[in-house]
């Protein structure tokens, strides 16, 4: 069963829909994120490093701004800026695992590290990654954009078929992943 959407699926999203997707994550340690790092400029072509976020970091920007008042609407993005530690993935057979070198690193306590100088710290900005979305991250967006019109989700086990209502539109899917990543699509 596919639990995760892959990175060639990423890559047919627009970089609207990609921003879209940024905005209406909510990133949460052990999330996994895809970084596009282009090795060909002149032809811009692209591949992918995947990372496990390992702890979360909020640095405060435009503090002068914060206090003024605006007749815009007050965005806690234009004041904050996110980056991620995180940790490499490689690829193995069907899912993503933690780079060896990392494994001791993965399982030390927080409060352990920032009492030594890490050698190996990998930092990324929210801004520069894109979440590798698994069925419980699809659903979590589904469920806070669509829960004003309503969102009606049927598994019918004999069958092998999952089928999907959102705003009176049905979709339909021998898989729960592609059926969930259809209508996020379809929601950016």
């Amino acid at each position: 069963m596919k639990k995760i959407v892959g990175i060639d699926e990423l890559n047919e999203l627009t970089e609207s829909q990609k921003d879209a997707l940024r905005m209406l994550w909510k990133p949460e340690k052990y999330n996994i994120v895809v970084v596009p790092v282009c090795f060909d400029v002149e032809n811009e072509i692209y591949d992918y490093e995947v990372y496990i976020i390992k702890d979360i970091m909020v640095n405060s920007i435009n503090d002068d701004k914060k206090h003024t008042v605006s007749k815009s609407p007050v965005h806690s993005y234009d004041y904050y800026e996110m980056f991620f530690k995180v940790i490499p993935l490689r690829q193995s057979e069907n899912r993503y695992v933690v780079e060896d070198d990392y494994l001791e690193e993965m399982t030390r306590d927080i409060d352990e590290v920032e009492d030594e100088v890490e050698e190996n710290i990998i930092l990324i900005n929210r801004e520069d990654c894109i979440p590798l979305l698994d069925i419980s991250m699809m659903l979590e967006i589904l469920y806070q954009e669509n829960c004003k019109f309503g969102m009606r989700l049927e598994l019918i086990p004999n069958d092998k078929l999952c089928s999907i209502e959102v705003d009176g539109k049905y979709f339909e899917s021998s898989c729960l992943c592609d059926l969930l990543w259809e209508v996020i699509k379809k929601v950016l």
